[in-house]
């Protein structure tokens, strides 16, 4: 056996290795969360997305929804779009059920591969992709079945094959990153970025790099714009440096792992000497962190940026020279210990995801209920949340969602925490609301006390209705008034 095919074997080991592992950490909480809650998808997003997906299948793109109270624009992505081509509901959700295991996977092993193109020694490259695999924002991403699932997966594929000689490679680099940008403009600034290192350290191939960043940046600027002015899809922004640094070890939704940010900073300053040829990585990551803190939560392209440094962190723990070695194997162990915990003490969050099986099932009673008594669908008044599940299992609109606008926010927290009957109900009036849907824990979460605000209303059995109560779920029925 020649030392090049031994070589080309450990790498086909290695990809195998980092392969196994992601569909390993992905399968855990799924299986686990499908025990307890069948094949529930996790999250709200991803039923924010099927029933989109659905509309389009059904109706083609449509600006407004109609299942909220003011009627506001969809929030369309081509995601959407390319779940909408499958066609019928139960394959878009079958999809999406799939999607974690194909994309996650490849992902990792794409990271892995794509490191090889800056000299980074393969043992560091094995360890970063497998605490990218490890990582909280993966777990929540892939097993999410996010869009940004699908926009790390294009994003790291056109930009390894961008590494690549030949034309072919090139072309299809280029429709790769062009895809990528259509979920999301962060993808689109990276690949840029990116495109402009390659080129700055190409001789022969720099004018064919150079046509595919003035190609996917023309792409971009038309598509975006369409998407914009056209659809009306203008991303909401809001500055928050605070949420760019979320741990998920201190009970943030996703984000990334203490001990990660502890080895990633360690790791920062070990391969300072080396960062000619890791200058990349430096300012990805301090681009990525720019841009989590005025748009939507990118915690998964930070994961992606900090394994490597991560990965070096434990590379300087294992080559420094320690005096005492029970100390060095200590903290090995404490390093260990401490990522494993953040993997499965996440894991163990999202087998407990909402929704719920008694959920989804409350949900679908509703939906039947409402249709049996009522010529046209009525609203729903529940904990903000929970709005994408009860559209899409119901079928019912919704009165505040992610969009809605302060007032409505102010006057759905009127209507949980006011004890006055009048103003309450004249609230609920004026918002058509004909249910109050209360899920698994809602009471504690809303209220500290069990006569507080709405509980107190409700009980008053001549306004409000207790149509459903199981398993710790409510639905009242907002009575209509009699008429004089």
């Amino acid at each position: 056996m020649t030392s090049s095919s031994f070589l080309r074997g450990w790498v086909k080991q290695s990809t195998l290795v980092v392969a196994l592992f992601s569909v390993v950490v992905i399968l855990t909480p799924i299986a686990a969360r499908y025990l307890h809650y069948d094949n529930l998808l996790i999250g709200g997003e991803v039923y924010y997305n099927a029933r989109i997906a659905e509309g389009i299948a059904q109706k083609g793109i449509m600006l407004y929804d109609r299942l909220t109270f003011s009627g506001e624009h969809y929030s369309l992505s081509a995601f959407n779009v390319l779940l909408a081509a499958l066609g019928s509901r139960s394959r878009i959700y079958l999809a999406l059920l799939v999607m974690p295991f194909v994309l996650g996977p490849l992902s990792a092993v794409l990271l892995y591969l794509w490191l090889g193109c800056f000299r980074i020694k393969r043992h560091v490259r094995i360890v970063a992709a497998l605490l990218f695999a490890a990582s909280p924002a993966f777990l929540h991403t892939f097993c999410s079945s996010s869009i940004e699932a699908a926009g790390v997966f294009t994003l790291l594929l056109g930009l390894l094959l961008a590494t690549r000689g030949g034309f072919a490679n090139r072309l299809a680099a280029l429709l790769a990153l062009m895809i990528s940008a259509l979920f999301g403009p962060l993808n689109m600034v990276i690949s840029l970025f990116t495109l402009n290192y390659y080129a700055s350290r190409a001789n022969k191939s720099r004018a064919m790099l150079w046509v595919m960043m003035l190609s996917l940046a023309v792409f971009s600027i038309f598509f975006y714009a369409f998407w914009c002015i056209h659809l009306n899809q203008i991303p909401r922004i809001s500055f928050d440096p605070v949420r760019a640094l979320l741990l998920s070890d201190l009970g943030s939704e996703t984000g990334v792992g203490v001990f990660s940010v502890v080895l990633a900073a360690i790791g920062f300053i070990y391969c300072w000497r080396e960062r000619a040829h890791l200058r990349l990585f430096y300012w990805a990551l301090l681009i990525v962190l720019a841009y989590n803190t005025v748009s939507l939560n990118y915690y998964i392209y930070i994961s992606l940026f900090i394994a490597p440094f991560s990965a070096f962190g434990i590379e300087a723990v294992l080559t420094r020279e320690w005096d005492i070695e029970t100390i060095k194997k200590f903290t090995l162990l404490l390093i260990l210990c401490g990522l494993s915990f953040s993997t499965i003490s996440y894991m163990h969050r999202l087998v407990w995801f909402r929704p719920s099986r008694e959920e989804a099932y409350s949900l679908r009673w509703l939906g039947s209920y409402d249709s049996y008594n009522s010529k046209e669908a009525r609203l729903v008044l529940s904990e903000p949340g929970y709005g994408s599940m009860i559209q899409y299992f119901s079928g019912l609109p919704i009165v505040i969602t992610p969009k809605s606008s302060d007032v409505i926010i102010n006057d759905t927290r009127t209507m949980f925490h006011s004890r006055n009957l009048n103003r309450t109900t004249s609230i609920m009036e004026r918002y058509s609301v004909a249910y109050v849907w209360l899920g698994e824990g809602a009471r504690e979460r809303i209220w500290k006390k069990d006569d507080e605000g709405l509980l107190f209303l409700l009980r008053n059995n001549k306004t409000f209705k207790n149509i459903y109560s199981d398993n710790g779920i409510e639905i009242w029925e907002v009575m209509q008034p009699e008429e004089p």
